[in-house]
């Protein structure tokens, strides 16, 4: 960044996620007198419990000459760590023509693939990484139920993550083995396709054991795009996106 910086001499450095993208900026614009724009993603601010990143984030935050986040709620994470004035929100978008643009029989095939069939075969879907703070282990416990009131509906799971070993556990350990599917990582030509096909998308994010939660959740915005009805818990930028009721 040094070297690109010296070289480019650019008007504006734009550092996404304060540690340390936006520390190294901080640095680098104040040598070269560089203005820095630091965006934060909620991610780089929930976990920020240890001193030293604290004080790191604080000086990578009051040294730039703008401040950025992704929901209201990262702004008020943000401004527990630094009293700048004028953080703004501006939040991530979506393609609307790409999410809205595919076709039934894409869909249709999609249902097939997973395994539903008939009028009374239901598809709830989660897409997003599997890791604690998006609260898969909640969505499979919760199957259970559905899965006895209603013996079609099934559970489509799209993404990795360390997480995987142990859900997979939980639903052999609760026999749902016939009612969730894991369909791994969906490109992401493939997604529209995945939303459309859903009956309803839903994300059971939680704040996890390190303080990390949900930022936004794109996720959300792209399933609305395809038309499709969402279900979501009430943590972190969620609320920015869905209106209870």
């Amino acid at each position: 960044l040094w070297k690109a910086a010296k070289k480019e001499k650019p008007d504006i450095i734009h550092a996404h996620w304060i540690l340390p993208q936006g520390f190294i900026a901080a640095i680098i614009g104040k040598l070269l007198k560089i203005p820095v724009v630091v965006t934060a993603h909620a991610g780089d601010v929930f976990p920020l419990n240890n001193f030293v990143f604290r004080m790191l984030s604080k000086f990578s935050i009051n040294s730039a000459a703008a401040v950025t986040v992704n929901s209201s709620f990262t702004r008020s994470a943000v401004a527990k760590i630094s009293k700048l004035p004028g953080i703004k929100v501006i939040p991530m978008g979506v393609d609307l023509k790409l999410f809205s643009s595919s076709l039934p029989s894409a869909a249709a095939a999609i249902r097939k693939k997973v395994g539903i069939t008939g009028k009374s075969g239901k598809m709830i879907l989660f897409v997003g990484r599997l890791a604690e703070k998006k609260g898969v282990t909640y969505l499979i416990a919760a199957m259970k139920g559905v899965a006895k009131k209603f013996p079609g509906c099934k559970l489509v799971v799209g993404g990795e993550g360390p997480e995987k070993p142990a859900l997979i556990q939980q639903l052999q350990r609760l026999q749902l083995s016939g009612s969730v599917v894991f369909a791994g990582s969906i490109p992401n030509a493939e997604l529209p396709s995945f939303y459309r096909a859903a009956d309803v998308f839903v994300l059971p994010s939680i704040v996890d054991s390190v303080g990390d939660t949900e930022g936004l959740g794109v996720v959300l915005l792209e399933a609305i795009s395809a038309g499709t009805p969402v279900i979501a818990s009430n943590v972190g930028g969620i609320p920015d996106i869905v209106i209870n009721g």
